[in-house]
């Protein structure tokens, strides 16, 4: 699993896209883990947690647009239509770019020692068009967006390009649509790399705040103006599985546990 850490504006979108819910609930004493001494809000911040996939950009979009009445009502098709709208806006311009500021943390080894240590830097590139953390290698059958990612190992990957055309960009999904090329064919410009943590600030100014939305797992949460979302590996285990022993499944031993985490 992974946890993500939302700035206090963010809003759960709701009621395919017609209603927003505020995820920040305030703590105060009295409360459960409410420190506030005289009353006041104390959480700044509000935590979520998912298993699959959390995104920003085109993706995040694509699902979000796709679950408003105006595209559910046709079924299926209602993902292509939603992501031609993306790419070749109905007016006529170039897709969206979307603005921020993203820290990356990947585990690297300390030269000196020869351990493990953590190691955060920041992404040059301010515009973005798809930015996107999973434990997972598919995103649905066929689509191997993370092809390095095995079941249950607990690996954070992360997926990311910037601004290019919008013929440029089909071309990235379809060779992740066959067998998640798009990470060595194109990967002079698609990112690629196993993390510990990554961390989006949104750059302010973004008025609409359908370039604000980010996707946890399906769901969607609009994070305002000027607002951030971290993402990172969970430290607790969730779920437990047991595989039957004898069986082909998760792993080769006999009866073998594997805890998600």
């Amino acid at each position: 699993m992974f946890s993500a850490r939302v700035s206090a504006g963010a809003e759960y979108v709701t009621d395919q896209g017609r209603a927003r819910e505020a995820v920040f609930v305030p703590a105060s004493s009295g409360n459960d883990g409410g420190d506030g001494g005289d009353g006041g809000e104390v959480d700044r911040e509000a935590e979520l947690y998912g298993a699959v996939v959390l995104s920003w950009g085109m993706h995040a979009s694509l699902v979000a647009d796709s679950d408003t009445p105006e595209y559910r009502r046709f079924g299926r098709e209602r993902f292509q239509m939603a992501a031609k709208e993306l790419l070749f806006p109905a007016g006529g311009g170039k897709p969206h770019v979307y603005r921020g500021r993203i820290s990356v943390t990947t585990r690297t080894t300390d030269a000196a020692t020869g351990g493990q240590m953590l190691r955060t830097r920041v992404l040059e590139r301010r515009e973005h068009m798809y930015v996107l953390v999973t434990l997972c290698s598919m995103l649905e059958k066929g689509f191997t967006i993370s092809p390095s990612s095995r079941p249950l190992d607990g690996k954070m990957w992360f997926v990311h390009f910037g601004p290019m055309e919008s013929e440029a960009v089909m071309e990235v999904m379809q060779l992740a649509y066959d067998g998640g090329r798009h990470v060595v064919d194109k990967g002079d410009v698609v990112g690629y790399e196993e993390v510990e943590a990554v961390r989006i600030e949104f750059c302010e100014g973004e008025v609409e705040e359908r370039w604000r939305r980010i996707c946890v797992d399906g769901m969607i949460v609009v994070v305002e103006d000027g607002g951030w979302v971290e993402v990172r590996k969970a430290e607790r285990e969730v779920v437990r599985l047991a595989v039957p022993a004898g069986g082909s499944g998760l792993g080769g031993d006999d009866g073998e546990r594997r805890g998600i985490n």
